[in-house]
This record gives structure tokens, C-alpha cells and sequence, in this order.
């Protein structure tokens, strides 16, 4: 068994834990998702909609998987400039997978 996820009675080696990060990410991307749609049905006019459109899978993608040559990047910060809770939303689930790389000492 994988040392992430110890069996019964074991504890973590040398002291540290690893949070499972699956669950903490899907959470964050299906939050996300859900707000982006919410967001799309809300834009006012059809330049924000434009701009929204099509971005559910840039604010899923991990950054460093944004591909320059479709010009992924600035239609992202192009999309996080228009509205800020959705932003927000995204910059809480970059900083969570961040988070859950690091090992943790134990409590």
C-alpha cells in the first residue's frame, strides 16, 4: 500500500500527512464550473458573453497545461479580469492545489 494512505493502526511516515488531494480539487473544480454557468447565464451583453464563452476548460486546466499557441493564457486572464467572484473562485482552487502538494506535520 501506497505510504499516502496507510493502513490500519499505521501511522504516517516520519510524522507528516498528506491530505488526498482528488477530492479536494474535483470539489474545487465542480464549484468552479458550477459558478462559471452561472456567471455565462448572468453576463450582460454580448461582449461578456463572448469572452466567457468557452472558458469552463481554461479555469480547469493547471496553468502550466495553458497552450500559448491557442492564446489560452490571455483569453483566461481576459475572462478573470470581467468578474471577480469567478476570479476569486479560481485563484481559491490554484491555491488549494498547492496546498495539497505540501506535506503537512502531523497535529
Amino acid at each position: 500500500m501506497s505510504p499516502l494512505y496507510p493502513g490500519r493502526g499505521q501511522e504516517p511516515a516520519q510524522g507528516h500527512a498528506r491530505l488526498r488531494s482528488l477530492p479536494l480539487v474535483k470539489l474545487f473544480n465542480d464549484k468552479l464550473s458550477d459558478l462559471r454557468r452561472e456567471v455565462q447565464r448572468e453576463a450582460e451583453g454580448p461582449l461578456a458573453k463572448k469572452v466567457l464563452k468557452g472558458t469552463r476548460w481554461l479555469l480547469l486546466k493547471h496553468p502550466d497545461n495553458l497552450d500559448p499557441k491557442r492564446n489560452e493564457k490571455q483569453r483566461l486572464k481576459e475572462a478573470l479580469k470581467l468578474n471577480e467572484p469567478l476570479a476569486t473562485a479560481y485563484y481559491l482552487k490554484e491555491t488549494a492545489a498547492v496546498v495539497e502538494q505540501r506535506d503537512l506535520p502531523s497535529l
